[in-house]
This record gives structure tokens, C-alpha cells and sequence, in this order.
């Protein structure tokens, strides 16, 4: 069976799915969610804050291991 991974990064929270292909479909093996905050304050400063994009890439790094780690062949990462 083949698995397949996907992060996607949200102005508040980082979201990972880690699916396998089974007869034509995508059956859900790992999900995982975690708030970051990316976007906090972004509005008022038009910038993203260090400290929410340093846990941002924490959290992407963390998910990448993990999808490795659940068999994911392939690996996409959306913003």
C-alpha cells in the first residue's frame, strides 16, 4: 500500500494527514493538529512575529518526522 502525507500551514494552526491508497481510495492512517498562531498580530504589525513562525517550522519539522516515521512515501506541504 502506498501513503502519501500532506502539511498544511494555516494562519492559525498546522494540520497533518497521512493517508493510504486503498482500491482507488484515500483511507486516513495519521492526523494530526497543532495551533501555532502564524498569523497573530499580523493585521496591526503586517508581520509575522518570530517566536509563532519558530514554532511554525517546529511543528512542520515535527510532522515531516512523523509522516517519515508512519510510511509516507511521498510528502506535500501547502501554505
Amino acid at each position: 500500500m502506498s501513503r502519501f502525507a500532506a502539511i498544511d500551514v494555516g494562519t492559525n494552526s498546522v494540520l497533518l494527514l497521512v493517508a493510504e491508497k486503498k482500491d482507488g481510495k484515500f483511507i486516513a492512517a495519521l492526523e494530526r493538529s497543532e495551533i501555532t498562531r502564524l498569523g497573530k498580530g499580523v493585521d496591526k504589525s503586517k508581520q509575522l512575529a518570530p517566536e509563532s513562525i519558530e514554532l511554525t517550522l517546529s511543528v512542520i519539522e515535527r510532522f515531516a518526522r512523523e509522516a517519515r516515521d508512519a510510511g509516507a512515501q511521498k510528502l506535500v506541504v501547502s501554505a
